[in-house]
């Protein structure tokens, strides 16, 4: 049985929802992708009595005839009687098949009488051919030229290894529902900013955009399922702030929920684009960096300790360590660093940091270790441990300029990592401070990078956002964080706990 025979309802009620006059585009990279989607598409146009067109290379169309005689669907009665319409080409956009490809497509549209019009045409390309983002463009508005004044549903076919991941980014912001991997999704992504979708043009850029997509309509079908009897607001509606008629019960939730959704994943994407942006341009600049140290250094070993050129070498010297720090720290932001994990005791590693992390406090602060009763076993990097926990002191330190008491605190517990999964044992790890505390303003922001509530000049915004992407990312941890302005703030990490400690 063809992959196409084993289609599930639920892509077919996904296409049942296409409207006409919106732009749809499948991704795929096999045929049996191509086919899951294509040839439901076709048997529902002719059930209801629409023209149907299947335009793409001699390959594909043979595939997708076959695949609907399989379907139970006698093609050639639909053929012969015009209701069916299959052009097989090559239509690479700007060659020179594509215009009488297109011929044959305005021929096609002008038969369809007031019928409605249901059309799949593949963007494929001979072989060792490669289009491009102005082709593409412009057959698209040759092919809408062909279906002037009629309705029509439009999908365009594109397989991922013969069109480039940038052209294919491009096709994603402008297409407002896209269908891959079994799901057609409302795109979030549609007319959405360049830099929404990160500067990256490679293929992994391409499947994350991807993903994301899809994961959020699964999640949107769910709830569609969990309220039959509530009308569903499409999410185009609530981009663009129009009104949509619904039933007052349970829509307030439905459209809570998937707001949600959308907020978590703009900001999911908004701190991935930053974060490899970050680590793209940080390993150019170490490499600067690293010939600054290394000449300052040379330097200063041949200056006279009196010499009056020493105090200015030594100051550039002190500003590159700095600036190299910061770098590590980006480079920890867009997890590209290598990490070296070690089974230690969380309560014998935040021992060992104690010192250190009172050195990096003022007179006037106190630092307080409450190690766990029991032994904290974990799997982490010990330098990592360092940065995390260093993060969280000088921020705790910052917000009691007054002075005050920072608590160190581990213990062994339980807790859900993961949305739907079981509690597991965990170890807990928290940093409270008795400083002025945070609004639920603030609090939304604070892992956000380059998110300060201080002077200007006075901080990077660099701090919790690094210390939540090596929980999450580094870790395969959580975190949370409890304040009330006055009142102070808990800063809690959550590490899945090791085996038990070697003897």
């Amino acid at each position: 049985m063809s992959a196409c025979a084993q289609t599930n309802s639920t892509i077919r009620e996904s296409l049942e929802r296409l409207r006409p006059d919106v732009h749809s585009c499948l991704i795929y990279e096999t045929p049996e992708e191509q086919l899951a989607a294509t040839v439901p598409l076709m048997e529902m146009g002719l059930k209801r009595g629409e023209k149907c067109i299947y335009l793409g290379d001699e390959t594909s169309t043979g595939e997708v005839l076959d695949a609907m005689r399989e379907h139970g669907i006698d093609t050639n009665a639909a053929i012969q009687s015009g209701a069916l319409t299959v052009i097989p080409a090559w239509t690479t956009p700007g060659s020179g098949g594509t215009a009488a490809a297109l011929g044959l497509l305005a021929e096609a549209g002008r038969k369809a009488n007031g019928t409605g019009v249901s059309l799949a045409r593949e963007i494929a390309c001979a072989p060792g051919q490669v289009v491009n983002q102005k082709q593409i463009e412009e057959y698209e508005r040759q092919v809408a030229s062909c279906f002037t004044g009629k309705k029509y549903v439009d999908v365009a076919l594109y397989n991922r290894k013969t069109v480039p991941p940038q052209v294919l980014l491009n096709v994603i912001r402008t297409n407002p529902v896209v269908i891959w991997d079994g799901t057609v999704c409302n795109n979030l992504h549609a007319a959405a900013p360049e830099e929404r979708l990160g500067p990256d043009p490679t293929s992994l850029e391409v499947e994350r955009v991807l993903t994301n997509l899809r994961d959020r309509q699964r999640i949107e079908d769910g709830l569609r399922k969990q309220r039959r009897n509530t009308a569903f607001v499409p999410v185009e509606s609530l981009l663009s702030g129009a009104p949509a008629a619904s039933p007052a019960s349970g829509c307030g939730t439905c459209l809570s929920q998937i707001s949600g959704i959308q907020e978590q994943i703009l900001h999911s994407e908004k701190l991935e684009a930053l974060g490899r942006m970050a680590a793209g341009i940080v390993h150019e600049f170490q490499n600067t960096l690293s010939t600054i140290l290394l000449s300052t250094d040379m330097l200063i070993d041949r200056l006279e300790p009196d010499d009056s050129r020493m105090s200015l070498a030594k100051r550039i010297f002190t500003a590159s360590r700095r600036a190299s720090t910061l770098t590590n720290q980006l480079l920890a932001f867009g997890h590209r660093t290598r990490i070296y994990p070690e089974l230690t005791d969380m309560n014998a590693a935040v021992s060992e940091l104690e010192e250190v992390l009172r050195c990096s406090l003022e007179e006037k602060s106190e630092l307080r270790f409450v190690p766990g009763a029991a032994a904290c076993p974990v799997n982490i990097d010990p330098g990592q441990l360092e940065q995390v926990l260093l993060n969280l002191v000088l921020n705790a330190r910052d917000a009691m300029p007054q002075g005050g008491t920072i608590t160190i605190q581990t213990a062994q517990t339980f807790k859900k990592l993961r949305p739907g999964s079981p509690a597991e044992p965990v170890v807990a790890l928290s940093v409270t401070d008795t400083g002025h505390g945070m609004d639920a303003n603030t609090q939304k922001r604070v892992f956000d990078p380059f998110f300060t509530t201080k002077d200007p000049g006075k901080g990077t915004g660099l701090g919790l956002s690094i210390v939540y992407g090596i929980v999450q990312n580094q870790f395969g941890g959580t975190i949370s964080l409890e304040s009330r302005p006055g009142k102070g703030t808990t800063v809690t990490i959550y590490f899945p706990r090791a085996e038990k400690l070697p003897d």
